[in-house]
C-alpha cells in the first residue's frame, strides 16, 4: 500500500514488556514503516476487550488521522477499537481470519471434538467466561463482538466458507466480500514434482488436537504396519504444540523415529526449504479453517496436497485433481490416501503440475490490487441490522445466565444483540434500547448504564435469580 501512494502506520500490540506502565506505547520502524505499539497483558485467554488500549489508540488515529483503518487480528488490541475508528470518520475494514468473534474457542469444536453447527449454543462449552466484569455467559462476548463488527463498512473473508459462517451468525451479507490474502510467491520456488523413489509428505502445523495431529499418528501407525510400504515414504511433522511429547513419545514407542521426523517448530525460510523438498503437502485439521497457509505455500511450491474436508480447505484441493480429501476424523482413511500416493507416484507428478497452474491466482499481488480499489471505494451507508440491547448491572450467575440463556434471539425480524451495559457499541446510539435485569440496589449503576449509552431505556426487571425475557 505504500508503494502504492498510501501512507500506512501500524497499530499493534506488545507483549515483550517485563515492567512499566501498561498501555504506554512505544515506536519503531519495521521494514520502513512506522509502528506503535501498545502494552498489553498476556493472558490464557483471547481478550476481546481491552479499554486499556481505548486512550493510546485514539491519540493515535488523532495524530494520523486516518482515511482508512483496516483491522487484521484484534485479539488482545479489542474489538472495542472498531468502534473508535469507525467514530473517528475513517472507513473501516475488517478482514476476518477466524471464526473466533462468535466462538470464543475460534474452531467451531464442541469438548467432544464435533462439530458446532449452532452459533446460539456457546453455553454448551461453557456457562461463563472471564470478562473485564467478571464471570458472563458466552452470549455476551458473542454479541458485542458481532455488534462490533457490524460497525465496520467492509468484512474481507478469505475464504468462502468463512464468509458464509459469519453471514449465518448474523453478518449483514452486503457488507462482506470474499477476497484471499494471497502468498508472496517469490518465497517460494516452484518445482514440478515427479517422484522416482521415496514419497515424501509434510505437514507444518501446530501440535493440539484441534489441528488432527491425533488423527494424523494414528494414520501414521496405520501405514507404519504395512511393512511392504516401509522404505517408500518419509513424513516431516513440523510445528510445536501440547501434543508434541506425545507424538515423539509414540513415533519412538511404534520404531518409527527414521520414518517420521518430528523436528518441533521451525523458522518459517527452513520450513518454506523443507517444504521445497516434499512431494506432498498434508493438513490434518478436525476444525474448521479459514483458507490455510501451508496449503497454500504447498499449492504454490507445487506440491500434492492432502487435506480433511474441512472449511476453506475444500476450496483449495479439488479431491483428485490437485490433491486428495479425506473425512476429517478418520484416520483410516487418511492412511488410505497416504497409501494412494504412495503407490501411484504419478498422481503425485498430476497433482503437482495442476497446483503449479493454479499458482498465480494466488499472488498476494492480486490482493494488493484489490485493496487499494476497496480503500479507496465509496461504500454504500452502513445498515444497522441488529438490535442491541444494553442488559446487566447484576453480576450474579443465577440471575444472568438463565436470563440471557432464556432471551430470545430475534425481535422483529432482526437479530438481538445483548450487550453487558458497561460495553459501550460506539458509535451506535439511535434505536437502541436498555434491558436491565435485577435492578439491586444500585441506582448509580443504573443512571451510568443509561448516560454513558445514550439509550432510551426499554426497563425489564427479572427478580429473585429467575431468569427470562419479559419485554417486547
Amino acid at each position: 500500500m505504500q508503494r502504492r501512494g498510501w501512507a500506512v502506520k501500524v497499530f499493534a500490540a506488545d507483549f515483550s514488556w517485563k515492567r512499566g506502565r501498561a498501555a504506554a506505547v512505544a515506536l519503531e520502524t519495521v521494514e520502513g514503516l512506522s509502528v506503535a505499539r501498545v502494552r498489553v497483558k498476556l493472558r490464557d485467554e483471547f481478550v476481546f476487550l481491552n479499554p486499556s488500549a481505548e486512550r493510546p489508540f485514539a491519540r493515535f488515529l488523532r495524530e494520523f488521522a486516518p482515511d482508512v483503518v483496516h483491522f487484521h487480528s484484534v485479539s488482545y488490541l479489542g474489538l472495542n477499537l472498531i468502534g473508535l475508528a469507525k467514530a473517528s470518520g475513517a472507513k473501516v475494514v475488517v478482514t476476518l481470519h477466524d471464526r473466533w468473534a462468535f466462538c470464543f474457542k475460534g474452531t467451531l469444536l464442541r469438548d467432544d471434538f464435533s462439530p458446532c453447527t449452532d452459533f446460539d449454543q456457546c453455553a454448551l462449552c461453557a456457562p461463563t467466561l472471564r470478562t473485564p466484569d467478571g464471570q458472563l455467559p458466552p452470549r455476551l462476548r458473542r454479541d458485542y463482538a458481532m455488534a462490533q463488527l457490524a460497525r465496520a463498512d467492509i468484512l474481507l473473508a478469505p475464504s468462502k466458507g468463512l464468509a458464509e459462517d459469519f453471514i449465518k451468525a448474523g453478518a449483514d451479507p452486503a457488507r462482506i466480500t470474499i477476497l484471499s490474502s494471497g502468498i508472496d510467491l517469490s518465497q517460494i520456488p516452484p518445482r514440478l514434482r515427479e517422484p522416482r523413489g521415496t514419497i515424501r509428505f509434510a505437514c507444518g502445523a501446530f501440535l493440539g488436537e484441534h489441528k488432527g495431529i491425533h488423527i494424523l499418528a494414528e494414520a501414521l501407525a496405520i501405514l507404519w504396519s504395512d511393512r511392504a510400504l516401509r522404505g517408500k515414504w518419509s513424513f516431516l511433522i513440523a510445528g510445536d504444540g501440547p501434543l508434541y511429547p506425545i507424538l515423539c513419545d509414540l513415533l519412538h514407542d511404534k520404531g518409527m523415529a527414521d520414518a517420521v521426523v518430528a523436528p518441533g517448530r521451525l523458522p518459517r525460510e527452513k520450513l518454506l526449504a523443507r517444504l521445497a523438498q516434499a512431494d506432498v503437502a498434508l493438513l490434518s485439521s478436525v476444525c474448521v479453517e479459514n483458507q490455510p497457509v501451508w496449503l497454500l505455500e504447498g499449492l504454490a511450491s507445487g506440491a500434492a496436497l492432502i487435506a480433511s474436508k474441512v472449511g476453506g480447505a475444500v476450496e483449495l484441493v479439488e479431491d483428485g485433481v490437485n490433491g486428495l480429501l479425506y473425512r476429517r476424523d478418520d484416520a483410516e482413511a487418511l492412511a488410505a490416501a497416504l497409501r494412494k500416493l504412495i503407490l501411484s507416484p504419478e498422481l503425485v507428478s498430476a497433482f503437482s503440475a495442476e497446483n503449479l497452474r493454479r499458482r498465480q491466482r494466488f499472488d498476494e499481488t492480486a490482493a494488493e490490487v484489490a485493496l487499494d480499489g476497496i480503500y479507496r471505494s465509496n461504500p454504500a451507508g452502513a445498515t444497522i441490522r441488529d438490535e442491541i440491547l444494553a442488559c446487566g448491572l447484576n453480576r450474579n450467575p443465577a440471575v444472568v445466565g438463565p436470563a440471557v440463556e432464556s432471551a430470545p434471539r430475534s425481535l422483529n425480524g432482526r437479530k438481538i444483540r445483548l450487550v453487558w451495559f458497561r460495553w459501550r457499541v460506539a458509535p451506535h446510539r439511535a434505536g437502541a434500547r436498555l434491558w436491565i435485569f435485577s435492578l439491586g440496589r444500585r441506582p448509580m449503576d443504573w443512571a451510568r448504564a443509561v448516560i454513558g449509552w445514550g439509550l432510551t431505556p426499554l426497563l425489564t426487571h427479572v427478580r429473585d435469580g429467575v431468569g427470562g425475557w419479559m419485554g417486547k
